[in-house]
């Protein structure tokens, strides 16, 4: 009886497909992937702008000469920003003249804090003192880990303001407004 079918993820799109079919009179939103029915909204983002402009930053905040960052998945949204804070470091070292070194890890899930925060304290180990997260649930302990490092280490949120969670060891949040498409859509 719903006439509106909001589906979160790229995971979605198989079903999307298949039961738009069914319900060509229902209308479904699809966030991030594409699914080319009629009934069918794909919404899409540019993750890579902001997260382009937020490693010019992480690059321009770092004291060690080196960033990181901490994937949940090696999938299609999380390697689009991933791409673009790559190409952000990279500008900045250009035109910044900085030499900034960049290291990440990849958790394979977005629901394992734990795995997060050790994964995040090895990049601090290894002198990484901006980390930013792109990890969902598992990112709570990336910021968990840089709230807990010693000295000036910053963590970068992702998708949502994350400031609270470490008030004061949050560089700067990604937003990507998924709950504007939403609404929107």
């Amino acid at each position: 009886g719903a006439t509106v079918i909001i589906a979160m993820g790229f995971a979605q799109a198989a079903a999307v497909e298949t039961v738009a079919k069914e319900f060509p009179d229902t209308k479904f939103t699809l966030i991030d992937m594409v699914v080319d029915l009629p009934n069918v909204q794909s919404v899409i983002f540019k993750e890579h702008e902001g997260s382009f402009l937020v490693g010019m930053a992480a690059a321009m905040a770092s004291k060690t000469g080196k960033v990181g960052t901490i994937l949940g998945m090696d999938i299609p949204p999380v390697r689009a920003y991933e791409v673009g804070f790559r190409a952000g470091i990279l500008t900045a070292n250009v035109r910044e003249g900085l030499d900034v070194e960049y290291v990440s890890a990849t958790v394979g899930n977005f629901n394992n804090p734990s795995r997060g925060k050790a994964l995040a304290q090895g990049l601090i180990a290894q002198g990484a003192d901006v980390v930013l997260q792109l990890a969902g649930n598992t990112g709570l302990g990336v910021i968990e880990a840089v709230r807990e490092a010693n000295g000036q280490v910053w963590a970068i949120g992702a998708d949502l303001d994350q400031d609270d969670l470490a008030p004061g060891k949050i560089l700067v949040s990604i937003l990507k407004r998924i709950d504007v498409a939403v609404f929107d859509a």
